[in-house]
């Protein structure tokens, strides 16, 4: 189940559309600063892991070719133990119900019934 849909399921009937636009505005908001700010800690620290080891640092600012080397190490130990930890985590989340009864002040009616008026008209009091 995603995020947008599990919002949607804890929040009332007439908080749904807020909860599911602002999981949007925020996950459009986070994504690109998410990105931004590991793509440039991940730069640096590697730039700084090469130069200790005596290698250029230029190879961190194309380390795309270079990631499959980083299997077996401590950092994929480290993403490995965060999606493990996620997966726990996530399991321990209460189950919401997204069946729940419509309130709203609108109605639709039926085709060829036509509405009837809610105060008396003038003409028809005389």
């Amino acid at each position: 189940m995603s995020i947008n849909v599990a919002a949607q399921a804890i929040s009332s009937v007439e908080d749904s559309a807020i909860a599911s636009s602002m999981y949007g505005f925020m996950r459009s908001l986070g994504m690109p600063r998410g990105v931004a700010i590991s793509g440039a800690i991940f730069q640096n620290a590697m730039a700084s892991k090469l130069s200790s080891f005596d290698l250029l640092e230029s190879i961190a600012h194309d380390s795309e070719q270079y990631v499959y080397k980083l299997r077996g190490t401590t950092l994929d130990a480290v993403f490995t133990w965060v999606a493990a930890s996620a997966l726990i985590v996530s399991l321990m989340i209460k189950r919401f119900d997204l069946n729940k009864k419509l309130q709203s002040q609108f109605t639709a009616r039926q085709p060829g019934v036509e509405a009837e008026p809610k105060t008396p008209s003038l003409s028809s009091q005389t």
